[in-house]
């Protein structure tokens, strides 16, 4: 504290100036003359001063005890109004406090007084001191610096010592009666501060007395609060139970009214049904949206053509609970089952409607099962069963083809879902090793279309870890916008004593890698395996009532199967709203690229349906077997029926009978060999080979006329498919055989020439075939020697070693044949086939195996043989008539083999009128037998959709389908206004 300068006023003015004119106080200011006595008194008197007095930068001691206690009183009435206002609590218990105080008002202004007196006393006694340190001390007047005192005993002496020279200074000059007045003043100085101190020690009692009662309220109002929080836990609990309670009530009344509704919806739907089968009325805007997809399908059966179209797809793991989630959606067990088997093996399409009965349909089927009566249920899941396994390629376990089910019932929610097989973590003994992959791969397809609603189910019982289908569905849609998030099984969940910490981190999407824009909680099942779906159904709202797992991040809205297929339905006719506008677009855009496109290929062409093609292509058919019966006269039916059994038996007559008796030695040698190779073959060969040349001739020409070339081959398939129906149909009469035995044997037993003209006839028939024979050999044999010389030179060919030895071979065997003469046997023994195979492995080092030799051999004695018969043939024309023992021919028969060619001749044509009369008969059957053919492809769209095919059909079936479907989404466009799902 800095020492101020004295300042007098009031009554002491005239002894300041008193002291002022004996030169001992040098500088005065009017102020209380009391005050400022007391103060110079009192630092003359103690000996421990409680200040420092300064000089520019010296410290001198200035404390005294009226003003420790001044500034203590000072300090506490500052303390105990701050203090008490901040204990109390506040602005208003501040202000209480400071009303129950004595009024400090003269006490402030008191202490104002003696503060400024001490500073005034103080600014004097620097100045004495100044000068007294400047007479003893000449040295320090110039020093500027602070003098630092020794030490704290060093500084109470100088403070003493200073006080004292200053009481001195004071006191010299004073009379006795200022001495008396100053002492008398001292001791009303002093009982004034002592009455100070007692205000003080009171305060204090005061404030600690507001100190205490501030702590009892404080503890009083803790109490307080302590109470009230108790009675708001309670209150909150027993609001809660209260929320639970109205929550049960409501739902009842929902429950209710949804039931009412339902039947209010049943009794309308029946009545829309009655006025609609007497006016026609309109489809729903979900069946026709069914026959868009199926229409969509028509085009491309691999789904591609129908990404853009909504659907709801279900995916999740084998055994999750997708079938399950499914069969109460449509509240029937309609799907086949297995304990941990794999029973979806294809893709079931299921569009539900909402209907008055509760019925299902499989597209293309006219039968409706009830679904309410066990038998047609158990038929409904047999022939879905049957169909799924009927569409599974050979050696394979799924199926791409999707099966569609159109499924009715009151209170339905109006969708389209996608069941796929589950997918599937390892492949199982006797399962193909992609089985895996291919599962993967039709969800992928599936899913990866952007309008396409994900249904992803997770079975709750399982470990998180152990499902892939969080991944599968993060990849195809990382957003989550069109997902749908369903955890099965929670009953069993909670017996598995799974936390609700778990619960809540899978449905709220913290466990799984992956976003969902909607979470479900489903129970799907009870204890008994045999409940009905309306148990299962009312046991899902009785657990979800009471369920313990309520604090898992769902609301009442995202528990049940019911709260699942509102919310799924709400989110499917929102994508449908979004894209069917865009579809119809798309449509009309690629109906008029493929109008444009058949106007530059087919300028001339009407543009015809794949069904209308095929009723061308039929009425074709037809009219080629009517030209089959009308064109070709009798004449022509025998010699096509001559030439084909004469095709089918030549080889036998010419190597078996006629050449296996050539070598015979005399004419009757001869005959007698003839008959008993003919007796032979007409009782085991003959009578069949001639009926299956027959059937070859009928169904040769019936192939003629049927495959007819078309412009652009729109009907090959179809006629080759019908041709083939048809002759694996059509069969020849076996009891033809006998009536054919008995005329072949008549005719062939006949032994007399009746004509000359038959005569020379059996004798052309004789040359035409023996020179045909002749010919054929001879062909035969050039081609084992090789090329000639010749041709070698012209065509630049040459002779491989093989063909060298063979002809070596021929040269010696007609040598040999030279030596017999004429009539050289009709085959050789080991020992000649042993000498030849010894000449041509010298000649060639070639080892020729014997069956071999004896084959050309044996075309070596039939080109022989058959040229002496030609020879023998033109030398018989004249001998008609003649015994056989005066004929002389060149092959030494005696023209007996003219009678055997004069017979065969007669056998066959006995045997092609027989057969011509049958396939008159067989040809009417066989008209028949391709009606038939063309009718079963007619009522089996997949048959026809193969057969009838080309750039052409299918350009023509693209527009009349884009056709179809630009009429069908106007439609659907009107009834979604119409029923108000389109604004």
């Amino acid at each position: 504290m800095f020492v101020r300068t004295l300042r007098l006023h009031g009554p002491g003015v005239a002894r300041a100036t008193a002291l002022l004119s004996n030169g001992v106080v040098q500088h005065v200011q009017p102020t209380t003359a009391v005050a400022a006595q007391a103060r110079l008194l009192h630092l003359a008197r103690h000996s421990r001063p409680r200040a420092t007095l300064y000089s520019t930068r010296t410290t001198i001691p200035r404390a005294h005890a009226a003003s420790t206690i001044v500034r203590l009183g000072a300090s506490l009435l500052r303390k105990f109004l701050v203090v008490g206002g901040v204990l109390v609590g506040g602005s208003v218990a501040a202000n209480e406090v400071k009303d129950q105080l004595p009024d400090t008002s003269g006490v402030k202004k008191g202490i104002e007084e003696i503060s400024d007196g001490v500073g005034d006393a103080g600014g004097f006694i620097k100045q004495q001191w100044l000068k007294l340190r400047a007479k003893m001390t000449p040295e320090l007047a110039e020093d500027k610096g602070v003098v630092t005192l020794p030490g704290k005993l060093q500084q109470e002496e100088n403070a003493r010592h200073a006080a004292a020279v200053l009481a001195e200074k004071l006191s010299e000059g004073e009379s006795t009666e200022a001495k008396e007045a100053r002492e008398a003043l001292m001791d009303q100085l002093h009982k004034e501060v002592q009455a100070k101190d007692l205000t003080v020690a009171q305060l204090e009692e005061r404030l600690g007395e507001l100190k205490a009662e501030h702590e009892r309220e404080v503890f009083a109002l803790r109490e307080r609060v302590t109470e009230l929080e108790s009675q708001l836990f309670n209150a909150e609990d027993v609001a809660r139970e209260e929320l639970r309670t109205e929550r049960a009530r409501l739902e009842g009344i929902i429950k209710q009214l949804k039931q009412e509704n339902e039947e209010l919806n049943r009794i309308q739907l029946i009545a829309n049904s009655a006025s609609s089968s007497r006016g026609g009325g309109s489809q729903r805007a979900i069946d026709i949206f069914s026959d868009i997809l199926d229409i969509r399908s028509r085009l491309d059966h691999d789904f591609h053509a129908l990404d853009r179209l909504p659907r709801v797809v279900v995916v999740g793991d084998q055994s999750a609970g997708k079938t399950s989630v499914l069969e109460v959606l449509v509240r029937a067990r309609m799907f086949p089952r297995g304990a941990g088997e794999m029973m979806t093996r294809a893709p079931i399409q299921v569009t539900m409607t909402e209907g008055p009965r509760h019925t299902a349909r499989i597209k293309g089927e006219d039968r409706v099962y009830d679904m309410r009566i066990e038998s047609d249920l158990k038929l409904l899941r047999d022939t879905v069963e049957k169909k799924m396994v009927q569409s599974i390629d050979a050696g394979q376990v799924v199926s791409n083809r999707t099966l569609c089910i159109d499924v009715e019932g009151p209170g339905f929610n109006p969708m389209v879902l996608v069941d796929l097989p589950g997918i599937i973590q390892h492949s199982t003994r006797g399962m193909p090793s992609e089985t895996k992959n291919a599962i993967l791969q039709m969800c992928q397809q599936h899913i990866h279309n952007k309008n396409a609603i994900i249904m992803c189910i997770q079975d709750a019982s399982r470990d998180a870890e152990g499902s892939s289908i969080a991944d599968v569905v993060s990849k195809a849609n990382p957003e989550g916008d069109r997902t749908v998030f369903v955890l099965t099984k929670v009953d069993l969940a909670e017996k598995l004593n799974m936390s609700n910490t778990k619960m809540r981190s899978i449905l709220s999407g913290q466990k799984f890698n992956m976003q969902a824009s909607a979470y479900f909680a489903v129970v799907t099942g009870t204890e008994n395996p045999n409940d009905s779906i309306e148990a299962i159904r009312r046991s899902e709202r009785d657990y979800f009532s009471k369920w313990s797992g309520k604090e898992a991040a769902l609301s009442a809205q995202q528990l049940g199967t019911d709260n699942l297929s509102r919310a799924v339905a709400d989110m499917f006719w929102q994508r449908v709203r979004d894209t069917m506008t865009q579809e119809d677009q798309e449509t009309r855009r690629a109906l008029k690229r493929k109008e444009t496109e058949w106007r530059n290929k087919y300028p001339d062409h009407p543009r015809l349906s794949r069904d209308d093609l095929f009723n061308n292509g039929r009425h074709e058919i037809l009219r080629n077997l009517t030209h089959f019966n009308d064109v070709m006269t009798n004449m022509d039916w025998e010699q096509v029926l001559t030439q084909s059994i004469w095709a089918k038996i030549r080889r036998h007559v010419l190597d078996e009978v006629y050449l296996g008796s050539a070598d015979s030695t005399s004419p009757a040698e001869f005959n007698t060999r003839v008959d008993n190779l003919l007796d032979s073959w007409i009782a085991t060969e003959l009578p069949t080979l001639s009926v299956l040349a027959a059937r070859d001739a009928l169904m040769q020409e019936f192939t003629r006329v049927l495959t007819v070339p078309d412009p652009d081959s729109t009907f090959d398939k179809l006629k080759s498919v019908v041709l083939e129906a048809a002759a694996t149909e059509f069969q020849w009469n076996p009891n033809s055989v006998e009536k054919i035995r008995s005329v072949q044997e008549l005719m062939l037993r006949d032994n007399v020439v009746k004509s000359r003209g038959e005569w020379e006839r059996a004798i052309n028939f004789m040359q035409d075939t023996l020179q045909a024979e002749f010919n054929d050999t001879e062909l035969e044999l050039r081609e084992l020697k090789g090329p000639s010389l010749v041709q070698r030179w012209t065509s630049w060919q040459s002779t491989s070693p093989e063909q060298q030895a063979h002809k070596t071979l021929i040269t010696a065997i007609e040598n040999t044949l030279l030596q017999h003469g004429m009539t050289p046997p009709s085959r050789l023994d080991d020992e000649d086939v042993g000498s030849l195979k010894r000449l041509v492995s010298r000649a060639h080092s070639i080892d020729l195996p014997d069956d071999e030799i004896q084959h050309i051999y044996h075309l070596i004695f039939k080109r022989t043989f058959l040229d002496s018969s030609l020879q023998s043939a033109g030398y018989c024309k004249t001998k008609f008539g003649d015994p056989a023992d005066r004929c002389d021919s060149m092959n030494s028969l005696g023209c007996s083999d003219v009678l055997l060619f004069w017979r065969l001749q007669n056998m066959l044509e006995s045997t092609v009128r027989m057969l011509r009369l049958e396939s008159m008969e067989y040809k009417q059957e066989l008209q028949e037998a391709t009606r038939r053919v063309l009718q079963d492809i007619e009522e089996t769209p997949e048959r026809k959709q193969a057969l009838i095919s080309g750039p052409r059909v299918a350009l023509a079936e693209e527009i009349e389908v884009l056709r179809l479907l630009q009429n069908k989404m106007d439609q659907f466009m009107k009834q979604l206004k119409r029923e108000g799902k389109y604004r």
